[in-house]
């Protein structure tokens, strides 16, 4: 009886080296992987981009921005960067940080003067009328 008790523990053994063995490859893959998108080699994704998005989506939305302008904003951005090669030393988070700063500050800059006062000044100094 302990013989076969042996038997059973190495063939446990066997198949748990054969599995810490195809754990060890998917930790290498992942590593390497992980590594890749650190070294800009990785073309981003619809399937990377969906879980940062996500993300940030939801912190906008937590932020008090509309959802449907929060969506908007994630489909802006995601649009930007599917297809795109990541930079060199960057994660897909820091990225898509990168891209929604460009996108906002993109929408929010206005494309006149929004300093009256200077305007009414310049309406006076050069047109010698009222301002209207």
């Amino acid at each position: 009886a302990n013989s076969d008790e042996e038997e059973e523990g190495e063939e446990e053994e066997g198949d748990g080296g054969a599995k810490k063995a195809s754990g060890a490859e998917s930790a290498m893959s992942s590593v390497f992987g992980f590594f890749k998108g650190l070294a800009g080699k990785k073309d981003l994704t619809e399937e990377d981009l969906a879980p940062v998005l996500a993300q940030f989506r939801d912190n906008l939305i937590a932020k008090n921005v509309a959802q449907a302008i929060a969506v908007k904003l994630c489909d802006s951005v995601s649009a930007s960067l599917v297809g795109k090669r990541m930079e060199s030393m960057s994660t897909v988070t820091t990225t898509v940080k990168r891209v929604l700063e460009e996108t906002l500050t993109r929408i929010l800059t206005p494309k006149q003067s929004t300093d009256l006062l200077q305007d009414i000044r310049d309406v006076r100094k050069n047109e010698k009328r009222p301002f209207v």
